[in-house]
């Protein structure tokens, strides 16, 4: 074998490790495509992962900025019981000292008053036995005359 016969076996040997290097480089290509394909699904997805994050902090931040309102609402009620407790025991000392005494104040002088009542019931029975007496005098004396 001369070298131009030697130098054609080596340029096909090239000739087919080429076409296999170009046969890789196709492969590579395709699966570098699918990777891109790939890639861009994967930032797409956290492109909306984010948008989902920052939604969850806006929605946290609202829910942080409704929960200190609620304890403002609670502070407030719980200073409002406690002047509702203060007024009712205002109240019950009110009724206790005031009130209460002047109930029985009152129901004693009821009670003289039912007294002085079943006297003057007495009194209207002799007035009306006095009338009836009267009445009848004044018919005899009528008779008579």
């Amino acid at each position: 074998m001369n070298n131009e016969e030697k130098i054609l076996a080596m340029l096909e040997k090239m000739d087919e490790r080429q076409n296999r290097m170009d046969e890789r480089q196709g492969r590579t290509e395709a699966i570098l495509e699918k990777m891109d394909g790939r890639l861009d699904k994967l930032e797409q997805g956290q492109s909306e992962m984010r948008g989902d994050i920052q939604g969850l902090k806006t929605g946290q931040a609202k829910l942080e900025q409704g929960q200190s309102s609620m304890q403002g609402d609670i502070t407030s009620m719980q200073g409002d019981v406690t002047d509702i407790k203060q007024r009712v025991l205002s109240i019950e000392v009110t009724l206790e000292n005031q009130i209460a005494p002047n109930i029985r104040l009152l129901a004693e002088g009821h009670s003289g008053i039912v007294d002085k009542l079943k006297d003057f019931d007495i009194l209207i029975a002799k007035v009306d036995d006095v009338q009836d007496t009267v009445d009848v005098l004044k018919q005899v004396a009528r008779e008579k005359n």
